[in-house]
């Protein structure tokens, strides 16, 4: 599993986390209907930012991954060229 993979993994717990809690908020029947607005905005605000950053950290190091592992393939590649060379 990739550095990229386990981070995805921990903001996707996240992500699970706060969608929980949002669940659990909305059973809450002594809530007026602006704080259960006001608290729903406020975790689609959270939501929305641990998606930003999860694309921030992930990405990059996706992209990482993806060229060292092209590097990879091709050094295993040349490899292959000289040992049928010999």
């Amino acid at each position: 599993m990739t550095k990229a993979d386990k981070m995805s993994q921990k903001f996707e717990l996240a992500l699970n986390h706060l969608n929980e809690a949002e669940c659990v908020l909305q059973g809450i029947q002594e809530l007026s209907s602006y704080d259960g607005e006001r608290l729903n905005s406020k975790f689609m605000e959270l939501i929305g930012l641990v998606e930003d950053c999860q694309y921030e950290v992930c990405a990059p190091l996706q992209m990482e991954e993806d060229e060292r592992i092209a590097e990879i393939v091709s050094l295993e590649k040349r490899i292959a060229e000289l040992r049928a060379s010999l």
